[in-house]
């Protein structure tokens, strides 16, 4: 199955439980091999934006993307912190860079 950018950036995510986390609005690719590093999701665009991993995902389809269910706790723990920076979810600090 294919997908198109603008339909992908629309998105919305969702757990393997069904909670909403948001829809997706970027993408960011890793040049030399040409593959998606994350994909940035967010539930509008006054909210902090978090960063997933493709290896994060379970499926995508055309309506939806759902995550792991783990997703929720750390989401949820980054969201008490104050800052603006994207959370990366689930990434090691020499990974963001």
């Amino acid at each position: 199955m294919f997908i198109n950018l603008h339909t992908l950036t629309h998105l919305q995510v969702l757990t393997e439980s069904g909670v909403k986390l948001g829809r997706i609005y970027d993408i960011n690719f890793e040049i030399d091999s040409q593959s998606v590093k994350s994909y940035a999701v967010r539930r509008n665009i006054l909210d902090r934006s978090y960063l997933i991993k493709p290896t994060q995902i379970i499926s995508i389809n055309l309506d939806k993307i759902v995550v792991e269910d783990s997703l929720i706790k750390i989401i949820d723990e980054a969201r008490g912190r104050e800052t603006k920076a994207p959370i990366i979810v689930g990434v090691a600090m020499s990974e963001k860079e």
